[in-house]
């Protein structure tokens, strides 16, 4: 996060983002446990003052399963509302993630949000397990006051 707000360019900085949100699928293949359910009201916090960020989230409802994400630093704040739909279909199980992510960057007021793709976990009574992620993931600069002043 800290080097989208060195960017000059607004699709480079949507380049990074690509990257950042791309990234929690990287270990897809090696990862097929049950994934962490909190209970209802139950937060989880991180603080990395040598990075200078922190992190709250919370679990804001427990049926359907809803969790809400806060991030700041001195110079961006990251948000997401993540909440999943299931389909399921006997041999698989679709994912669908119905929430978005947020970057704001504070000094331009850019703000980029994206969505995450669907995934279909595939093989659930016979065989290995393997996973595949079906939808397209958009990313998109939500509004820009530099680009709105100058006519773009």
């Amino acid at each position: 996060m800290n080097l989208c707000i060195e960017c000059s360019d607004v699709l480079e900085t949507l380049s990074y983002l690509s990257a950042f949100s791309a990234s929690q699928w990287v270990t897809t293949l090696g990862r097929h446990s049950k994934p962490f359910n909190p209970l209802l009201g139950e937060t989880f916090e991180y603080v990395r003052p040598d990075l200078g960020y922190y992190c709250v989230t919370e679990q804001v409802s427990h049926h359907p399963p809803v969790t809400a994400l806060h991030c700041e630093a001195e110079k961006w704040t990251f948000w997401e509302e993540y909440k999943l739909d299931l389909k399921f279909r006997g041999q698989w199980v679709r994912v669908l993630p119905t929430g978005l992510m947020h970057f704001k960057v504070k000094s331009t007021q850019h703000h980029y949000s994206w969505n995450k793709p669907h995934t279909v976990i595939h093989n659930l009574i016979f065989g290995s397990l393997w996973a595949d992620h079906v939808s397209i993931m958009c990313a998109c600069l939500l509004c820009c006051r530099d680009l709105i002043n100058t006519g773009i």
